[in-house]
């Protein structure tokens, strides 16, 4: 019983590892919640940002929902399942132009996340440059 017992009680904690980190995002959130007010949301401003390094996954292309869902399960788990929910930004690259919307669903991409640490991840880095 205690051979079935132990990998349970090691899955309880991982969970719960997770969960305490998402907590600790979701307090940040709730610390550094500000509102915007007497704010011109439709005036165009020119801003300059910084360099930002982002890690990216293999290039995926004509992929069905199962297969992205396998990709973006694989990259989170490469990077850190906790970073799923961290700040950083993220989303998915591709080089499928606006005009062509309608082909979005076969076209190919990547799935990237902004990195935000510098221990060595075997993953690839793509920059976008300062601007």
């Amino acid at each position: 019983m205690n051979k079935k017992l132990i990998p349970l009680r090691q899955k309880i904690e991982q969970r719960i590892q997770n969960l305490q980190q998402i907590l600790t995002i979701l307090r940040q959130k709730e610390s550094h919640n500000t509102q915007l007010r007497n704010t011109d949301f439709y005036v165009a401003k020119k801003c300059f940002l910084p360099k930002r390094e982002f890690w990216c996954s293999d290039f995926k292309a004509d992929c069905s929902e199962k297969e992205i869902a396998r990709a973006y399960s694989e990259f989170y788990q490469e990077v850190g399942a906790g970073l799923m929910t961290n700040k950083m930004l993220s989303g998915f690259l591709t080089a499928l132009p606006q005009a062509h919307a309608n082909q979005y669903a076969d076209f190919g991409f990547r799935i990237i996340k902004e990195k935000s640490y510098d221990d060595e991840v075997k993953i690839p880095i793509i920059t976008q440059n300062d601007g």
